[in-house]
């Protein structure tokens, strides 16, 4: 396609390049890839895993990313990776709910897949012969392998919380369904486990989308991770871990949320830890250029809170 960009880097056009990191990535070489809007974003670092497991992954978060969206990065990643397991962030999934804005999703995304030119329209303007005569070459990554770190904190104001927009029974519409089940057909089709969670968010959760998310899991025997829940054990702090008054989380919620994630993924499923093999030297080397920025940010706020959890 003569509109889609050529490249992956930051200057190339491509959309949300940030969470399209992996396409510089090792062919094959991705064990696990989260995907979900700007919640998963901001709480999920696949470094950390790394350095804990020596997991391999890759966090394809967008901002505002609907789970029609989330199925297109699905298929980018798939032509590329076998990830073993892709974990599904359940916001995203609620986004444009109702049956107009799902109708319009629906429609946007499935005309995005069939004609990329949909999305790189106005890439015309700067085509060049490259455009028409040489092959993508995708080699850029994202060292932080597609989280978005912040020391930033700001503490939940609850009086001015704003209330959840929820389905209104416990289930999705027929057009989310039908897209959730085409996700979890193509996670099954590849050899990909499927893991819901939910992050936690002091705005966009109530118990009525955990009620919806755990009943469409529990149908169709997929495990679900609701960090929101009081009863899931991860001790979330509204007045240190959030960046932005609860709506996203900081560093140090997104480094619980890591670490409960994983403790999950290496109790139930069988991961290698590439550490010790030389063809992943660079994930190696990366992680003390992530470690290090990370402990800048523990010391300039928390120097004892996050290394505590790091070595829990």
């Amino acid at each position: 396609m003569v509109c889609m960009p050529k490249s992956n880097n930051p200057k190339s056009g491509m959309k949300q390049y940030q969470a399209r990191g992996f396409y510089g990535q090792p062919k094959d070489s991705l064990d696990i890839i989260g995907i979900g809007n700007s919640n998963l974003l901001s709480s999920f670092s696949l470094m950390e895993l790394w350095g804990r497991y020596g997991y391999t992954g890759y966090t394809c978060g967008e901002a505002g990313q609907t789970i029609f969206q989330a199925y297109t990065v699905l298929q980018e990643v798939l032509s590329c990776q076998k990830p073993k397991v892709v974990v599904l962030e359940g916001d995203g999934i609620f986004q444009g709910d109702g049956l107009e804005g799902t109708f319009s999703q629906l429609g946007s995304s499935i005309l995005g897949r069939v004609f990329p030119v949909v999305y790189y329209h106005n890439r015309w303007k700067s085509l060049s012969i490259a455009d028409f005569t040489q092959p993508a070459h995708y080699t850029w990554t994202d060292i932080n392998r597609g989280y978005l770190p912040s020391k930033l904190e700001d503490s939940v104001n609850w009086k001015h919380r704003p209330k959840a927009n929820s389905p209104t029974d416990d289930r999705f519409d027929p057009f989310i369904t039908f897209e959730l089940d085409a996700f979890r057909n193509l996670c099954a089709r590849n050899g990909a486990r499927l893991v819901l969670v939910y992050v936690p968010t002091a705005f966009s959760w109530d118990q009525q989308r955990d009620k919806v998310l755990a009943r469409y899991a529990a149908a169709n025997g997929l495990p679900f991770l609701d960090m929101n829940e009081p009863d899931s054990g991860l001790p979330i702090n509204w007045k240190t871990d959030s960046k932005d008054g609860g709506v996203h989380l900081n560093y140090f919620g997104a480094l619980k949320v890591t670490l409960y994630i994983g403790a999950y993924l290496n109790s139930h499923y069988c991961l290698p830890d590439h550490r010790n093999d030389p063809a992943f030297h660079q994930w190696g080397a990366d992680y003390a250029v992530y470690e290090k920025a990370m402990d800048k940010i523990n010391d300039s706020i928390h120097p004892s809170k996050v290394v505590a959890a790091k070595h829990r």
